[in-house]
């Protein structure tokens, strides 16, 4: 008996237990601890994710139209049904948020002009939305045995907006003609005369660097794997470019674009430079000419299928001889030894034109000669003198020549694309020394060339951004503020004309300004597909 007392005495294998027995209440409330706060992240995440879907919601609405700042407070309470599951106090599960349908900032709901939250008072004024959703508590469970912590009262909090990106164009730029005047898209559908835009001629030259001055012109970042000329030429070249959107605000300049790339934009005149395939300049792409390709080249009538570059000493596409080019030889636009012409530049924009007398010289103010024009282009429709060119057209005595264009390949008996009659043009012009050459006003190394329609732009209009901060562009280090879009009508290729580029140079493009921009792909007047996506700031 004694030595079973002993042994027992002496046994230690039980002192775990007090060990145990001492900590259990510190392993409880770590547990506790750990089970609560895990509720407490969770109802959180809970309430973050329905502020989150209400604020996207919200901002979908915010189109800029009438009741916008209505119709995304009702879109935010419509969104926000989702439960609680982690809540559990007198407030039931539901995630509820108080009505603000008032474009103002107070509230549970608030709306801003920006990311910098500049106030927004009007539908016009709201692309940013800031939502707030009720608060939740939860009564923990284990917690409270330690007295710990507690969850409070927890809430929901996101921002905001509504991008809007430019789809399926070339990502072209200029910058503002009016420098440290914000751009007024507005002067784009007015003429010259109403102190507008509308039917001026404009030589955009490439910019660059720290060239970036009125008249300016560079391209966007498509935001491709491959900046630079491969992506731009992809760009201008294809019928659908397959490069990424532009976003209307944030998206900086392609740096590293070489001149050549203006090779693809003139594939819309039907020119193929530089080896361009005719058939498939781009794997599974195609670039294809426009419809009415009339422009101030011509070509030998006989030269064979590949000779669709440019060039001086071959059967290629060539300007005149200068004495058969139109070329203006004083203000009024005189020419009287021309035996070609293209759509012509503004009379002020030629050496001897007389200046175009603007802040900067580079925006014409769409005075050009187009009695000459219908005369060497449509002498069956026009007397001897071209001046009766109005009668014959019903056009304006102000008619751009986009309106010419238009008219060219809409009226029966001059061009008329349902039935592919094309516009007539001057044709077996003499070139001393290298026989006869012909303009042509359709495609004739590519044809039959690519009319407008529901879905396809016109291959001679483009969108283009303008620019408002060019002053402080460097490269592609700052983003592009983009004012406004352009459209514009292709008037000539981009070519070297005149003594050393006196005229043009081959890394200018001449257009015509059509007007703003139509955000829509409904027809053949649409240009610019905008895509509009709500997207959270924070």
């Amino acid at each position: 008996m004694r030595r079973r007392i002993r042994e027992l005495v002496g046994n230690d294998s039980a002192n775990v237990a007090p060990i145990v027995a001492l900590s259990l209440t510190a392993l409880i409330a770590a547990g506790g601890i750990a089970f609560d706060y895990a509720r407490l992240v969770s109802l959180d995440t809970e309430l973050q994710n329905a502020a989150d879907q209400a604020a996207l919601a919200a901002a979908s609405q915010l189109d800029r139209e009438a009741n916008a700042c209505a119709r995304a407070n009702s879109a935010a309470q419509t969104l926000v049904a989702n439960q609680t599951l982690f809540a559990n106090d007198s407030g039931g599960q539901g995630v509820t948020l108080p009505s603000e349908p008032a474009c103002d900032q107070v509230g549970s709901i608030r709306f801003y002009q920006d990311k910098n939250r500049t106030p927004a008072v009007t539908d016009a004024e709201a692309r940013f939305v800031e939502v707030t959703v009720n608060g939740r508590t939860a009564n923990f469970t284990l917690t409270p045995v330690v007295g710990a912590i507690s969850s409070g009262v927890l809430t929901g909090t996101a921002f905001a907006g509504m991008g809007s990106a430019i789809c399926k164009v070339p990502p072209l730029m200029m910058c503002n003609p009016n420098p440290g005047t914000p751009f007024n898209p507005a002067l784009l559908d007015l003429p010259f005369s109403a102190g507008g835009l509308k039917g001026i001629g404009l030589k955009l030259f490439q910019g660059g660097g720290n060239s970036w001055a009125p008249g300016a012109f560079g391209y966007l970042d498509v935001g491709a794997v491959n900046n630079g000329t491969p992506d731009q030429r992809v760009a201008l070249g294809m019928d659908f470019p397959n490069t990424n959107c532009v976003a209307e605000a944030g998206v900086e300049v392609d740096t590293g674009v070489a001149a050549s790339v203006l090779d693809a934009l003139n594939t819309r005149f039907d020119i193929y430079q530089n080896g361009w395939g005719k058939n498939t300049c781009f794997p599974h792409a195609q670039c294809n000419p426009a419809w009415n390709t009339t422009k101030d080249l011509v070509r030998r009538e006989a030269a064979s299928a590949a000779a669709c570059g440019i060039s001086n000493n071959s059967s290629e596409w060539r300007l005149p001889p200068d004495a058969e080019q139109y070329v203006a030889s004083n203000a009024a636009g005189d020419d009287s030894n021309v035996a070609h012409m293209g759509y012509p530049m503004d009379i002020c924009h030629y050496p001897s034109g007389g200046g175009c007398g603007t802040t900067n010289a580079r925006f014409g103010n769409g005075n050009w000669r187009r009695d000459i024009y219908f005369l060497k282009n449509h002498p069956t429709q026009s007397d001897p003198t071209g001046s009766n060119w109005q009668t014959v057209t019903g056009l304006a005595a102000d008619a751009s020549r986009y309106d010419v264009y238009r008219w060219e390949q809409n009226i029966p008996g001059v061009g008329n694309i349902a039935t592919g009659s094309r516009p007539n043009v001057s044709r077996n012009m003499s070139v001393p020394g290298s026989g006869a050459f012909t303009q042509y006003g359709s495609p004739v190394c590519k044809p039959p060339g690519l009319p407008a329609s529901a879905g396809q732009p016109d291959r001679r209009v483009l969108a283009v951004a303008v620019a408002d901060n060019c002053a402080a562009i460097n490269g592609g280090s700052t983003a592009v503020d983009v004012g406004g879009w352009a459209e514009v009508f292709l008037v000539q290729p981009s070519v070297q004309r005149g003594s050393g580029g006196s005229i043009t140079s081959g890394e200018e493009i001449y257009v015509e300004i059509i007007g703003s921009t139509n955000p829509t792909d409904s027809g053949a007047a649409a240009q610019v597909v905008t895509r509009d996506v709500p997207f959270l700031v924070e």
